[in-house]
């Protein structure tokens, strides 16, 4: 950022040299118009790199450690999905696997949570491809500790219609997640404008879930479902890592390790995540090709 403001000759902007007599009066009243430019010039830039950062990295912090109460309630949750695991996770495995030993990939995501939409429009098709090749296993964690932004719940309204449709038709999970965090669909978290239940079921039929399925999707079946879980989630030790304070949304992990994408800008996440997997660009949607971290390795630096 210091060479901004220093124009070719190694000057600061806005002091140039000066020659003698009226051209000093001249200079300065140029100088005072140019100041104000280049200071809005800066601040634009400053805050253009601000975005990038938020927008990949904005904490919701939790501290606090997991209580074994918080996980024996998420346990007595009476409906609960099919495919939920015991840690409120929602894992979709892919009809046909590359591999017996491909990969899982964990997303933490809140429904209103703006980086979550952020990240989401970036990577979701890449994702999405490797999963429908068979590369990769899923598992959704969404949650709604955002719900206090919205005033009718929407986070955990989305979430539960989230996780029925990947109970019930998880090839198009994905596609009705893109559809959520969809920029003209995603909800303000400062600015919520009431979003009914039957615009979250057409945002589903148009991800290509069935209308029965959509229509089912937002009765608020697994709602208890997602607040238990949130609670349980939002306070694990090993969804926090040092370099953010606490939990935070989003959070990617593949094979229970964190992949950060701390400080990284949007654009470089597609390419980033495939090259963590140990993939080329070009095996994306090889089903014949598997990562070769496999089921079991880190991320790949």
């Amino acid at each position: 950022m210091g060479n901004v403001a220093q124009n070719g000759n190694g000057h600061h902007a806005g002091m140039r040299p000066r020659s003698s007599s009226g051209n000093a009066a001249t200079s300065g009243r140029d100088d005072a118009r140019r100041i104000p430019r280049i200071l809005a010039a800066v601040l634009v830039l400053v805050v253009a790199v601000s975005v990038i950062w938020i927008t990949v990295t904005r904490p919701w912090a939790s501290r606090t450690a997991a209580s074994p109460d918080s996980y024996a309630a998420l346990q007595q949750v009476k409906s609960v999905p099919r495919n939920a695991t015991s840690r409120g996770g929602l894992l979709l495995r892919p009809v046909h696997q590359a591999d017996a030993r491909i990969p899982t990939v964990e997303i933490y995501v809140d429904p209103m949570c703006p980086a979550c939409g952020e990240v989401d429009r970036t990577l979701n098709a890449t994702l999405t491809t490797l999963w429908n090749a068979g590369q990769i296993a899923m598992e959704l964690h969404p949650v709604s500790f955002l719900d206090g932004a919205s005033t009718d719940e929407y986070s955990t309204r989305a979430a539960s219609a989230l996780a029925y449709v990947g109970e019930r038709d998880p090839q198009h999970a994905l596609e009705f997640m893109g559809k959520l965090f969809a920029q003209d669909h995603q909800p303000s978290e400062s600015d919520y404008r009431p979003i009914a239940n039957r615009q979250i079921m057409r945002w589903a039929v148009e991800a290509g879930v069935p209308t029965a399925v959509a229509a089912s999707a937002v009765n608020g079946r697994y709602m208890e479902w997602v607040k238990k879980s949130t609670s349980y989630t939002i306070a694990r030790k090993d969804l926090q890592p040092p370099d953010r304070g606490g939990f935070a949304t989003p959070l990617i992990r593949l094979n229970r390790s964190i992949w950060s994408i701390q400080g990284m800008q949007l654009a470089q996440l597609p390419s980033a995540f495939v090259h963590c997997l140990g993939l080329t660009q070009a095996q994306v949607g090889m089903g014949s090709r598997a990562p070769s971290i496999g089921s079991a390795g880190k991320p790949l630096e």
